[in-house]
């Protein structure tokens, strides 16, 4: 059985263009009537972010860790806003066990079996007493790992870490 050149022709798979309903020759990949198809539009992203989107990205993550980082570490803003000398007065007499309300009183008390009172809040400060376990201290100011107290009639420096604080009832 031999089939004619019409049959053959016939049958081959012709397909159309679906914008212009040309007829598409076979092995081709577009229509020649509309031309190569466009191509397609890029998302967003995958282009990117601009230079400010960027920049304010970045300064917003760098203000969450130095919130985090302060919180984490125990910095209070105290350090970091100047105080009033009335203020100061205020919280020195806070510090300091100056105030009793209700018959409470804020007591400083030295916890190692001795520690050295230093002239500045360095231990580069010449030692200018040595006060022993249980001392009661006076509290004048708060600087950073340091705290300003009154022993022995004198003012000096020691390491906050040396002394704890804690309310007792007064008698």
């Amino acid at each position: 059985m031999t089939f004619g050149r019409e049959y053959s022709e016939e049958s081959k798979p012709t397909s159309f263009c679906s914008v212009c309903g040309a007829k598409i020759l076979l092995k081709s990949i577009f229509c020649f009537e509309c031309g190569p198809p466009d191509l397609p539009k890029t998302e967003s992203e995958e282009i990117g972010i601009s230079l400010e989107q960027a920049v304010v990205r970045i300064a917003g993550l760098m203000f969450l860790f130095v919130c985090v980082a302060l919180v984490k570490f125990d910095v209070f803003t105290d350090d970091f806003v100047s105080l009033t000398d009335k203020d100061r007065e205020v919280q020195s007499s806070i510090d300091g066990k100056k105030i009793q309300d209700d018959g409470f009183e804020l007591i400083h008390t030295v916890l190692p079996s001795s520690a050295n009172v230093h002239s500045k809040p360095s231990l580069d400060g010449h030692v200018i007493a040595i006060v022993k376990k249980g001392m009661n201290l006076t509290l004048i100011e708060k600087k950073g790992d340091w705290t300003k107290v009154r022993v022995f009639q004198k003012i000096g420096w020691i390491a906050s870490g040396l002394i704890k604080s804690e309310v007792q009832s007064v008698k």
